[in-house]
């Protein structure tokens, strides 16, 4: 799927931005430039376009290939958990 590029904005620079939105520390020191105010118009935008991709993925079905490694790991942790309980 090609990110799409209305407005001018592409969804890797959206997804830049939230990424740069969550990992800056509260502590750290202000930028040497003010942070810009997002224009209302293009933040709707960006929400809209990222829960677009967000509902997009949920949708999808999840790969036999991943159900099977959490089954396997589900079967581990029950067997480690029932052998924790005769051990003691």
């Amino acid at each position: 799927m090609e990110p799409s590029r209305s407005n001018g904005v592409g969804v890797l620079r959206c997804f830049q931005i939230v990424c740069e939105m969550m990992t800056r520390k509260p502590d750290a020191p202000p930028s040497e430039h003010p942070p810009r105010k997002l224009d209302p118009k293009v933040d709707a935008m960006i929400g809209a376009k990222l829960r677009g991709y967000y509902d997009g993925l949920v949708a999808e079905p999840v790969p036999d290939r991943i159900l099977e490694l959490i089954a396997k790991l589900d079967a581990r942790e029950r067997r480690d958990a029932a052998s924790a309980g005769t051990d003691e």
